[in-house]
């Protein structure tokens, strides 16, 4: 028999998505605040056409996260992570959906989802390459990242499997005793 996936409640998808939206909301305003040119020249023409984009593939990414969450982790997560390379405001959505799918336990889904987000990594550093950072850092702290995000995934899942284990074990236990 095969269990149950575990879906959260309406109103925890809710908080979490409305989490994941103010607190992406202050990653994007970080990262774009950071564009802007010290010296109080102008920023570039094209700044304001890519902050727009930012903002509009983040939504995108926060829109799609009740849907990772709820139904559909690895079909709504892959995306979620690949729109991360492109928008400041899809970082936080990402961490959440790989999270996700790496409580599902399967290691095909593990493999597709972490894939996705070394290629979501290589396409943010070839279009904001950093000069002040040594080759190295980046993505040794991307890597981190995911080995972190992977290991409370994985936590997860397990956590949820043991309480279903127990759940019927104690239904087996009160079917017998009557």
């Amino acid at each position: 028999m095969q269990p149950m996936p575990y879906r959260p409640s309406v109103l925890r998808t809710t908080g979490l998505t409305l989490g994941a939206a103010a607190a992406g909301t202050v990653t994007f305003l970080v990262v774009q605040g950071s564009l802007i040119p010290a010296d109080g020249s102008e920023p570039p023409p094209t700044f304001l056409a890519l902050m727009v984009l930012d903002l509009l593939l983040g939504l995108a990414a926060v829109g799609l996260l009740p849907l990772a969450l709820r139904r559909a982790p690895l079909g709504a997560g892959l995306p979620i992570i690949a729109l991360s390379s492109l928008s400041s405001l899809a970082f936080i959505p990402a961490c959440m959906a790989l999270v996700g799918i790496a409580a599902l336990r399967r290691p095909r889904a593990l493999v597709a989802a972490a894939a996705a987000y070394a290629a979501a990594v290589a396409v943010d550093l070839a279009l904001h390459p950093d000069g002040d950072l040594p080759w190295w850092a980046v993505p040794t702290a991307a890597g981190l990242l995911l080995a972190v995000l992977v290991l409370v995934g994985l936590n997860r899942g397990a956590r949820r499997q043991l309480i279903r284990s127990l759940q019927h074990e104690a239904q087996s236990a009160h079917r017998e005793q009557e």
